[in-house]
């Protein structure tokens, strides 16, 4: 039974794995399920998977050429698979994703896994060390946000707070394809708005990148001097190349790529997490 007390991810993926929690839900109507979990070492220090989505509505025709195109016709029970790679480490509580656009991201995950194990789960991005360092930093604060988010294709991919729906709503009812948002604070005042803007940008920090944010952008004052941050480009990812002869590599390929990605950004997710006595594990 799903454990509203659980607090060892790395656990409740074994769990997964062993069939103590179900693997599959249904969240506005397409069902998402994690596939295929591998522990990897003994004992074990990484588990490696899928998520895979379900998809039903919005199928695409099929036909040849001088024909009318027909609607694809599946079985009740099945769907379009669409899928993400990832391998989760117990050691940080790392998840080194697969980024595919036609499939889930990191949010809807965490969606699957709050309901999976009846318990918050929330999946954060790592910011690179020197901007993550001066966003949080004790008397920080932010003169100016900017913001670029896309009319989503299907607003469930937006999470589940007033923030996005608002945006949807916004978008919505100006039938634009992208909300673009720029928020700033008069430096003059005396008032330290500032703090505020700084406590909106750490909150939906996490919200924005995964609702699809192609900019993201903050004029942080630290000891009186403006540094801009680019929490875009200041991401740890990296791309990894593999030549296919289908959609996919592979699965080993798939998850060779992983581990290489991991290891390209090592450095980056070392500085973040820190070492020795400074080291957040």
């Amino acid at each position: 039974m799903p454990n509203d007390e659980l607090v060892d991810p790395f656990a409740g993926m074994i769990g997964v794995a062993n069939r103590q929690y179900i693997d599959h839900a249904t969240q506005n109507g397409v069902t998402r399920q994690i596939w295929r979990l591998e522990p990897e070492g003994a004992p074990a220090e990484s588990i490696r998977g899928q998520l895979r989505k379900l998809r039903r509505e919005d199928l695409p025709e099929i036909g040849s050429t001088d024909q009318d195109g027909r609607q694809l016709d599946l079985p009740e029970n099945e769907g379009v698979i669409e899928k993400n790679f990832f391998i989760f480490y117990r050691r940080r509580n790392l998840l080194v994703w697969h980024s595919n656009g036609n499939a889930s991201n990191t949010n809807q995950f965490a969606k699957l896994l709050s309901t999976i194990w009846n318990c918050p789960v929330t999946i954060d991005p790592l910011i690179e060390a020197d901007a993550m360092r001066r966003l949080l930093k004790d008397g920080v604060e932010v003169k100016n946000l900017q913001v670029s988010l896309p009319r989503p294709t299907n607003g469930g991919l937006y999470p589940n707070n007033d923030f996005s729906e608002d945006t949807v709503r916004l978008l919505n009812r100006s039938g634009g394809d992208r909300i673009k948002v720029s928020i700033g604070v008069d430096g003059r005042t005396k008032e330290r708005r500032g703090k505020a803007l700084f406590n909106v940008a750490k909150e939906y920090i996490s919200d924005m990148l995964s609702m699809g944010a192609s900019t993201l952008k903050a004029d942080v004052i630290e000891d009186g001097v403006c540094h801009p941050i680019d929490l875009i480009a200041n991401r740890v990812q990296c791309i990894q190349e593999a030549e296919v002869d289908s959609k996919y590599p592979a699965n080993d390929a798939m998850f060779d790529l992983l581990r290489a990605a991991k290891d390209e950004c090592n450095d980056a997710i070392t500085a973040y997490f820190g070492e020795g006595d400074r080291a957040m594990e």
